[in-house]
């Protein structure tokens, strides 16, 4: 099966292995999971939290996609900002930012699609950024239509883009090709869900797909009794675009889409991706329900493009076409589909603006066109989740300390955004943590249970925390034990050790002795990475 890769995936993985031995980066690779041989792996930067995913219908390729997308984010700085909030010192030091005092609101407006201020601007550069004088932090990037360069404020990028539209590829054509059907991919998903565009179903998929691939899946389907539906998403011929909606016996669904030049390559990628980080163990099915709230819908919007994972309007399932003819032709190679995909993107109307990241030999490029490859739609709308997850992130990691005023204000906090007493805690936070038996599973209803501990409402307390085994038993020896705890500091300290709630130790969380955050290691990686490829773009 031909997948127009100008290297084998083991050249590909050795190529990058010595890259980063070089800039003396040690990745971990978690265990490959094979699902009837569509593959993924996790691979880890070891001492932290950063981690990527790679996906593929063999290994080899699952653990290629991976140290691809390292590259890529390692080469444009995306690894680190999701993850911590940069020091000024290392935007000095990454050679790809600069400060910048003037604020050019014409730009910025095309950028996300509205006005927006300077201090907005300023305000959502704090989520990823720390900088104690008042200025933006820029990138520059090129014009391609006007073939001129321009300053793009990196915090409006990463708000509304988020990683959507770079790629790490073999060669150049390779990278560009990559990158723009993942803007094509997206486009398409972001019309269905706001649009409520509806693709018709491709009857005869297997006509247009090659065997190997065709084996695989109907192999899959029958093992676990599963329905697929193919979507020729091409929308007349446009875009290099598929869909399927693959059901399970409870009628839930999943969908996902896949971007090539190819349709075999585009399908291949549906699947890939269905398995990127899932197993058929794990209960990833989505209930056929819909919430036409603009708060939903937007928050979906951000879930799906970003984690490939949401729920899809009624229309999309309901009076859909059948078809049984494919015109699905982009190009023959990378080139041609380069092409045809520059152009394709030209159609738009929209500034189109490229970086190319590369490094000797590593290839990684980036566009970005306004109001096509954006992932969010209202920036104002971001800039308050991001306030928001401050907000939570602030008030968990201090919850012990708060008053009984402060910590009810937070419930009704909770309560008026509709977030459930099954929201697990460390989603709320904005703080990367790292796997932990005795926090991961913790959720506002254990929230609850300690807040009604700290007032000394101890049958309440008992009553919240009765579905967390070990600490429903060490419960009890609180209660027995609680009038020997004279003062807050000591209730708190009891807390944290018998009833497992996060204590922050030197700018870190743990639970006992359990380390969930490695900020600080970040911060070092971060530093030694950028060390690295100073000195590895200096030796050409």
């Amino acid at each position: 099966m031909e997948r127009h890769k100008s290297r084998k995936p083991k050249e590909t993985i050795q190529k990058i292995k010595g890259f980063l031995k070089k800039i003396n980066l040690d990745v971990f690779e978690h265990e490959m999971q094979n699902t009837e041989e569509f593959y993924s792996v996790l691979l880890q930067v070891s001492g932290s939290t950063l981690f990527v995913n790679g996906k593929g219908t063999t290994a080899e390729y699952a653990k290629a996609s991976a140290y691809g997308e390292l590259m890529e984010r390692i080469l444009t700085g995306i690894l680190f900002r999701y993850q911590l909030i940069t020091p000024e010192t290392m935007i000095y030091q990454d050679q790809n930012f600069h400060f910048n005092d003037t604020y050019n609101l014409k730009d910025s407006v095309a950028l996300v699609g509205k006005q927006i201020s300077k201090q907005d601007a300023q305000d959502i550069q704090q989520y990823f950024f720390s900088a104690t004088e008042k200025r933006l932090v820029m990138e520059e990037y090129q014009e391609l239509q006007q073939d001129q360069a321009i300053e793009l404020p990196i915090a409006l990028v990463d708000a509304m883009y988020s990683s959507n539209g770079m790629a790490y590829g073999n060669d150049f054509y390779e990278a560009s090709v990559q990158a723009m059907s993942e803007i094509f991919e997206r486009y398409i998903n972001r019309k269905i869900l706001i649009d409520e565009d509806v693709p018709p179903i491709l009857t005869n998929w297997q006509d247009y797909v090659d065997s190997e691939l065709t084996d695989k899946i109907e192999k899959l389907l029958e093992k676990h009794q599963l329905t697929l539906e193919v979507r020729d998403c091409s929308m007349g011929s446009q875009y290099p675009v598929v869909g399927i909606v693959v059901r399970n016996e409870a009628n839930h669904y999943f969908v996902k889409f896949g971007a090539h030049f190819t349709f075999t390559v585009a399908l291949e990628r549906c699947f890939t991706e269905l398995f990127q980080g899932r197993n058929m163990e794990m209960d990833f099915w989505k209930a056929p329900v819909y919430d036409y709230s603009d708060e939903f819908i937007q928050r979906n919007l951000e879930r799906t493009m970003k984690d490939g994972d949401g729920f899809y309007p009624a229309s999309f399932f309901e009076q859909v076409e059948d078809v049984d003819k494919l015109n699905f032709f982009f190009g023959a190679s990378n080139e041609e589909a380069y092409n045809t995909f520059l152009e394709q993107l030209k159609t738009f109307s929209s500034p189109i603006y490229f970086k190319d990241y590369t490094i000797a030999d590593h290839t990684v490029v980036r566009y970005i066109v306004p109001e096509i490859s954006n992932v969010n739609v209202d920036i104002m709308k971001v800039k308050s989740w991001y306030q928001d997850s401050f907000y939570q992130t602030r008030t968990l990691t201090s919850f012990l300390g708060l008053t009984q005023k402060e910590r009810t204000a937070f419930f009704d906090y909770l309560e008026e955004r509709q977030i459930d007493d099954g929201q697990l805690l460390h989603r709320l936070m904005k703080r990367p943590v790292s796997f932990n038996p005795s926090f991961d599973y913790l959720t506002i209803t254990y929230l609850k249970g300690i807040h009604h501990s700290l007032d000394g409402e101890l049958e309440l307390g008992a009553e919240y925390l009765k579905n967390y085994p070990l600490i429903a038993a060490n419960y009890r020896l609180f209660k027995e034990n609680h009038e020997k705890i004279k003062t807050k500091e000591q209730l708190i300290r009891v807390i944290e050790k018998m009833l497992c709630y996060p204590k922050v130790y030197q700018g870190e969380l743990y639970v006992g002795k359990s380390r969930l955050t490695y900020s600080q290691a970040i911060k070092e990686t971060q530093q030694d990475v950028l060390f690295g490829l100073d000195i590895v773009d200096k030796a050409g």
